[in-house]
């Protein structure tokens, strides 16, 4: 630079420098959708209770914040709500002057995670940042302000290299029959930490986009005669029956307070099980074919909102991830994607911006 100012703290990392913009905190998200479990109900759908979807399917809660910010780029940071919670950001919208985050989280419905969001404070209207009547305020070559001691910058106290491992579950599953009250086991089995350099505490903050994804799936059919036509048990009709079930997977990760270790994981977003049983006219000698192959293939192509309940309704559909909400997934078989994708977690606290730790959410 031919002008201007750059400071470096004690570590020799730059403080502010006169050509690039503070990150600030702008504030913290509200929450704009209550939480949701969405499953698949449509055709042939088996109902999944509020305990299954947990004990079978590991679903998590998918939340929704906006804030109100008109700005080029926001980077929100969760705090969890309490010591182990699983947590992914699944995607970061954009709409005109409204950035809204789509998180999934562990633990009971009431206790999703705060947000908060920073950004660069030269986009910020003046009504946002009060300046000191002492200290220090820095100016760009176009006297916007890049700097000022009573908006601190982003502080990172640690960034961690994250990549998910490309199996879900090495356990087995169990199995499902001619059953609509039948339930596998899709809980997760795998996990990868990290260790970073920095304590995890109630106070601090994380930052990470995961973007791998995947799904298990399980199914099961038979077809033959029964014999149930005439009291002798001489003539027969045919029968058929099919058995899928299936839970999406997203990429998270937890924080266990007490040490600096970081646990990539598994949390399911969406899950379905969906069963069919058919029976001919007795002395019918043809066969039925697949019975619920046809429809889940289709809906493997993306969920409609149609057959989830309307239980997203309200959302908005972001794109920054690889597999989105509402375009969440069904599957027909154990699959894995972009798990060779490395992010990086980034660190902060509470401490450094004024913002208050209110400690943990009770269930």
């Amino acid at each position: 630079m031919s002008y201007g100012i750059a400071a470096y703290g004690a570590d020799g990392k730059i403080t502010f420098h006169s050509d690039y913009s503070s990150i600030v905190y702008a504030g913290e998200m509200t929450k704009s959708a209550n939480p949701v479990m969405p499953t698949y109900e449509g055709d042939h759908s088996i109902t999944l209770s509020a305990s299954t979807k947990t004990s079978n399917y590991e679903m998590s809660w998918i939340v929704q914040y906006t804030i109100t910010l008109d700005v080029d780029y926001m980077v929100p940071f969760y705090k969890p709500a309490f010591d182990g919670q699983e947590i992914a950001i699944m995607d970061i919208v954009n709409e005109g002057t409204s950035w809204v985050v789509n998180l999934l989280f562990s633990g009971a419905s009431g206790q999703y995670p705060y947000v908060y969001a920073f950004a660069p404070l030269t986009e910020l209207p003046s009504s946002a940042v009060t300046l000191n009547s002492y200290g220090i305020a820095v100016y760009d070559a176009n006297s916007n302000l890049v700097f000022t001691d009573s908006k601190p910058p982003l502080r990172i106290d640690d960034v961690i290299a994250i990549t998910h491992g490309t199996t879900i579950k090495s356990g087995s599953k169990g199995t499902c029959g001619n059953s609509s009250t039948c339930h596998v086991n899709f809980t997760s089995d795998t996990s990868t930490t990290y260790t970073g350099s920095t304590n995890n505490t109630t106070s601090k903050l994380y930052h990470i986009v995961p973007s791998a994804y995947g799904g298990l799936a399980y199914e099961n059919s038979d077809d033959g005669r029964v014999y149930n036509c005439d009291p002798f048990g001489i003539l027969s009709r045919p029968y058929a029956w099919s058995y899928k079930s299936w839970t999406s997977f997203r990429g998270t990760v937890k924080h266990p307070r007490g040490g600096a270790t970081h646990v990539a994981g598994w949390q399911g977003d969406f899950a379905g099980a969906a069963h069919q049983y058919r029976t001919g006219d007795c002395g019918f000698t043809g066969f039925f074919g697949a019975l619920l192959g046809a429809f889940l293939v289709v809906f493997t192509g993306g969920a409609a909102l149609a057959v989830i309940g309307g239980a997203l309704a309200g959302f908005a559909v972001g794109s920054l991830t690889a597999g989105t909400i509402p375009s969440l997934k069904a599957y027909d078989d154990d699959e894995t994607f972009d798990t060779s994708n490395t992010v990086n977690l980034l660190v902060t606290d509470t401490s450094y911006y004024g913002i208050t730790d209110n400690g943990d959410v009770s269930p």
